[in-house]
């Protein structure tokens, strides 16, 4: 996928999806997720994840896999102000990421209780821009209009 993120303080991403309708269960790859209002992020960071959220009506989503986000800086001003490619490689082993056609993370089948391996569900893709709920005061967007620029996208299987 060739993209260029929203230049406010709203969320554009690239990502896969599973929801369990049966018990709640819900697994996500987030290939590419820009967060330019989170106070990591200097507008020239992207992320790239893994979850495993459990529902319950007491607790509501929580991560089975926390802290497993990873930044990473690009090249060119970063990720709002030019054009960048982010592609992902699902295999039997590993979830790899790319940035501009270069290898930006390895996440290992291995390294995370099997229970909890999204790579192994099927999902389908997401390319969108949000607000997300807990977003208030000073992380709402200043502008009317936010643009998430998607130049194209490919899939093989």
């Amino acid at each position: 996928m060739r993209a260029k993120a929203a230049n406010n303080n709203i969320a554009s991403s690239f990502w896969f999806f599973n929801r369990n309708a049966a018990n709640g269960d819900q697994f996500e790859i987030d290939v590419y997720e820009h967060f330019p209002y989170a106070p990591w992020n200097d507008n020239k960071k992207s992320k790239s994840n893994i979850h495993h959220f459990v529902w319950t009506q007491a607790t509501g989503n929580v991560d089975q896999i926390p802290n497993y986000s990873q930044g990473y800086t690009l090249a060119n001003n970063g990720v709002n102000t030019g054009w960048h490619t982010y592609g992902v490689l699902r295999q039997n082993g590993a979830i790899r990421f790319y940035v501009d056609g270069v290898q930006s993370r390895v996440i290992w089948k291995s390294a995370v209780n099997p229970a909890h391996w999204p790579g192994d569900q099927d999902m389908p893709v997401i390319l969108d821009i949000l607000v997300y709920d807990w977003q208030a005061g000073d992380n709402e967007p200043r502008q009317a209009k936010s643009f998430y620029y998607v130049d194209y996208f490919r899939v093989w299987r």
